[in-house]
């Protein structure tokens, strides 16, 4: 896992707010300097492997 502080993709700057989640629970970011709008995973683990979770705790319940 990398805990070094994100950048914006656009200008490189460091100055960035928290701007929500998308729907597959990645966090989104907002650069104060050119407000330009991303997030840096485009992973879709998390929501699939709840899924498959809950599916075998349904199987083997």
């Amino acid at each position: 896992m990398n805990n070094s502080t994100p950048s914006c993709p656009k200008c490189s700057s460091t100055k960035l707010y928290k701007n929500g989640h998308d729907k597959y629970g990645n966090q989104q970011f907002l650069c104060k300097v050119c407000n330009h709008s991303f997030r840096l995973s485009h992973s879709h683990v998390h929501i699939n492997s709840t899924i498959s979770q809950l599916a075998t705790f349904i199987t083997t319940s």
